[in-house]
């Protein structure tokens, strides 16, 4: 019996990896051809997805820093940075990430506004 739960823990564990590695092939192969409209859509999935009541404002638990870090994880990103920190003073604020491609083509930034879910605007060329 417990032969038969460790098998069913690695398959588990195995399809995990799969539907992962297929979500990052998928956003990755978006970005990188310049399809910034289904890029989005990848990126509004996560926003729809996080915890909107337990994140703060602002620090590390924000949604903000979560999107950075999750974008971060992709394979084919170098670096992400907070560039704008909800700054644009509007109803709901905005805010804006800068992301580099690891080809070093190009770096974009992601627009983004608050609303609960947030929502990403438009990914533009610098």
């Amino acid at each position: 019996m417990t032969r038969l739960s460790f098998v069913q823990s690695v398959v588990i564990f195995l399809i995990f990896l799969a539907c992962n590695n297929e979500e990052d092939l998928g956003y990755c192969n978006s970005i990188t051809q310049g399809n910034y409209t289904e890029s989005l859509i990848f990126i509004n999935d996560f926003l729809n997805d996080l915890n909107y009541e337990d994140a703060g404002n602002l620090g590390e638990n924000s949604n903000l820093e979560q999107l950075a870090d999750w974008l971060k994880q992709k394979p084919c990103i170098t670096d992400v940075e907070i560039t704008c920190f909800w700054c644009e003073y509007s109803l709901p604020p905005k805010g804006e990430l800068s992301i580099i491609l690891n080809d070093d083509s190009d770096t974009l930034r992601l627009a983004l506004i608050g609303t609960t879910p947030h929502r990403a605007l438009g990914l533009y060329e610098n």
